[in-house]
């Protein structure tokens, strides 16, 4: 296992996997809240990334033909939105989005007319970094994300920021390029 920390980055780092194995993402953090997050496959290579709390500095890119880096401070692509901003980064076939969400963001209201759907429809696959989040699901069904926490929240949803705090997640998900984007 490869884990590449960087303290006061937010970068993420890739060996590169190889084709027709089965990935898998492993969260942690560190004693300085670092969040640590591992790709696993069954050949054993290993996407780690080292994503301090928001709001610290990063290079830009650094890369081999074998680990890469890419601070998500630079991102390739950020979307503003009502009491929201998204930042996405891309290494090879791999995509990081983090969402920054205020108090007072929800996405019926803030992304809806963006994406023109009924419920967001972008599937999620991320760890909360800071504050709380409250999401729907279409069929009911209810869970509050909160800093610390890995989440997998599927198509079909709508959610909103409780309380005062900012709600940052990084998300690993392919459809996070589709999050928050005019149709």
């Amino acid at each position: 296992m490869l884990n590449l920390m960087v303290p006061g980055r937010a970068s993420f780092f890739m060996v590169p996997c190889a084709k027709n194995a089965y990935p898998f993402l492993c969260f942690k953090t560190d004693r300085s809240g670092s969040l640590l997050v591992t790709w696993h496959n069954a050949g054993a290579q290993v996407l780690a990334a080292s994503l301090e709390k928001a709001g610290k500095g990063g290079t830009a890119m650094a890369s081999s033909e074998n680990v890469k880096a890419k601070s998500l401070d630079s991102p390739d692509e950020s979307r503003t939105f009502d009491n929201g901003k998204l930042d996405i980064a891309n290494i090879d076939e791999v995509t990081a989005g983090r969402a920054t969400l205020e108090p007072g963001w929800k996405w019926s209201e803030a992304v809806k007319p963006l994406a023109q759907t009924p419920s967001c429809q972008v599937q999620h696959t991320g760890y909360a970094i800071s504050g709380q989040l409250h999401v729907v699901h279409d069929d009911g069904t209810e869970q509050e994300i909160s800093a610390g926490d890995m989440y997998v929240i599927r198509p079909g949803h709508d959610a909103w920021v409780i309380g005062d705090e900012t709600f940052v997640g990084v998300d690993f998900s392919s459809d996070i390029q589709q999050f928050a984007k005019e149709q």
